[in-house]
């Protein structure tokens, strides 16, 4: 599993670079909000950096990452920067994040500055959904107003098949990647009824490599969050979906490469 580790750390920097200048920017205006709290200190590294160690830890962790939790790993299972934030924050037991921009980010105190951002990044995830819209309309051209049917067109194009067809009662879809027979990773859309009602797209990530563990664009970018809930209407919530995928792709094509 370690070298597996390893070629995701290496594979995600370029992954990430490759999505950001296809047109998805968002992610780089909610890292530069964190970066901008306060001056780094010497010897931190960016949010993203980061992001790559806790996701190293939790590599080795049965629960999720938090700063607490950490004491149950070995000592050759932590990240040496990590280690280093822990030194320094005043109490790595209640802090929201190790990391000291982040930290600070999640605590604004200033409802106005973050409404502001809120505004900035609504308003550039519309822009990028405006961008892919005619990519979109003909992936989906036959599924327009089903949300399934769109998902699955999407999924289609990217190489993945549903593993069951998807009843009005499912509360989740799989979807497969296979290549004579073999699988080699599988997404994930949670919470159907989420999906439908509120335009929350949750995608999970397997790869069979280590099934045991499942992945969200949340732990591989920035800001995350903010492509995946509240998309309101079809185009927005599928635009949602479409670039999870992106994402998936690019990785899943960069590690099959090492």
């Amino acid at each position: 599993m370690n070298d597996w580790i390893e070629r995701l750390r290496e594979s995600l920097p370029i992954v990430r670079r490759n999505f950001y200048e296809r047109g998805f920017g968002l992610p780089c205006q909610y890292l530069e909000a964190v970066e901008s709290v306060r001056r780094r200190g010497s010897g931190e590294n960016d949010y993203q950096y980061y992001m790559d160690e806790v996701l190293y830890e939790s590599f080795f962790l049965k629960y999720p990452w938090q700063p607490s939790v950490r004491t149950l790993l070995n000592e050759n299972e932590r990240s040496p920067y990590l280690e280093f934030l822990e030194s320094k924050a005043d109490d790595w037991r209640t802090t929201l994040s190790l990391d000291p921009n982040f930290d600070r980010f999640c605590k604004f105190e200033k409802p106005d500055v973050w409404l502001s951002l809120l505004s900035q990044f609504r308003s550039e995830k519309q822009s990028e959904q405006h961008m892919f819209g005619s990519e979109l309309e003909r992936i989906v051209s036959g599924a327009r107003g089903s949300i399934i049917a769109g998902i699955q067109c999407i999924a289609e194009t990217f190489g993945y098949h549903v593993k069951h067809p998807v009843k009005s009662t499912d509360k989740s879809m799989v979807l497969r990647d296979e290549i004579d027979g073999e699988c080699y990773s599988s997404m994930r859309v949670i919470d159907l009824r989420a999906l439908k009602k509120n335009g929350d797209v949750l995608v999970q990530f397997v790869f069979s490599e280590i099934p045991d563990k499942v992945f969200g664009l949340n732990k591989f970018i920035p800001g995350a969050y903010l492509y995946q809930l509240s998309n309101n209407g079809f185009d927005m919530t599928i635009f949602s979906f479409f670039l999870q995928c992106v994402f998936m792709s690019e990785l899943r094509a960069k590690l099959r490469s090492r």
